[in-house]
C-alpha cells in the first residue's frame, strides 16, 4: 500500500511539473510570436520561479523597465545566485539611472567572471555616474580581453580626442576600420580627428564618404 501511495506521489509531482513546463513553453511561444500580454498570462499560471525572470524579459522588450525590475527583484528574492539574471538586473537598474545598485552589481559579476560584456556595462555605469577616470579603465580593460570591441575601442577612441591625444586616437580608429573598413561610426570618429588635427581637407573627404 505504502509503495502505491508513492507512486501515486511521484506522479503527481511529475504531472505538476509538466503543467509548469507547459505554462512557460506557451509563454515562451507567445513572446516570440509578440503576443506580450498573453505571454505574461501564461507565465503567472506557473508556480516556478523562472516565471519572474521571463516576465521581467518581456516587460524589458517592451521598454517597461519599472516592472522589470519588480519581477527581477521577485527572482533575485528566492535566488540570488543566477548569473544571467543578476546581469539583466544590472542592466535593468541602469536603465532606470540607479547607478550605484547598477555599479554593484557589475562590479560583482566582473570579480565573478572576466566577461568583456560586465566590464562594458560597469565602464557605462561609471560614465554616465561621472567617475570618468574608472569607466576609461573599464573600458580599456574590456579592450585587454577583446582587442576589437567595438563600443569599447569607439568609447576610448572618444576620450583621447576629448583629450586631444589625436595619435592615439586614430590608432585605435585605423585599428577597427583595417578590419571594418565600411565602418560608419568609426570613419566619422576619424573625420572628426583629422578636423582635430586640422586636417581639414581629408576630414571633409571623410565626411563625404
Amino acid at each position: 500500500m505504502l509503495k502505491r501511495n508513492n507512486i501515486i506521489l511521484v506522479l503527481f509531482y511529475i504531472q505538476f511539473a509538466n503543467i509548469n513546463a507547459q505554462h512557460i513553453e506557451i509563454g515562451d511561444n507567445l513572446f516570440a510570436a509578440g503576443f506580450y500580454n498573453k505571454a505574461i498570462e501564461n507565465y503567472l499560471l506557473s508556480k516556478e520561479n523562472i516565471k519572474e525572470f521571463k516576465i521581467a524579459k518581456v516587460h524589458e522588450a517592451n521598454g517597461d523597465y519599472v516592472n522589470a525590475l519588480k519581477n527581477l527583484e521577485n527572482y533575485i528574492a528566492v535566488d540570488s545566485l543566477n548569473t544571467l539574471v543578476n546581469f539583466m538586473y544590472g542592466k535593468t537598474v541602469l536603465q532606470l539611472k540607479k547607478l550605484k545598485k547598477a555599479i554593484a552589481t557589475f562590479e560583482k559579476l566582473t570579480e565573478e567572471n572576466e566577461n568583456p560584456t560586465y566590464f562594458y556595462y560597469l565602464g557605462l555605469a561609471y560614465e554616465q555616474d561621472l567617475k570618468i577616470l574608472e569607466a576609461v579603465k573599464t573600458f580599456q580593460k574590456v579592450i585587454e580581453l577583446d582587442n576589437f570591441h567595438l563600443k569599447s575601442n569607439y568609447k576610448i577612441a572618444l576620450f583621447e580626442m576629448r583629450a586631444e591625444r589625436w595619435e592615439k586616437a586614430m590608432a585605435i580608429i585605423e585599428k577597427i576600420l583595417k578590419q571594418q573598413p565600411q565602418n560608419t561610426d568609426f570613419i566619422s570618429l576619424k573625420a572628426q580627428c583629422l578636423y582635430g588635427k586640422s586636417d581639414f581637407k581629408n576630414a571633409k573627404k571623410h565626411l563625404n564618404i
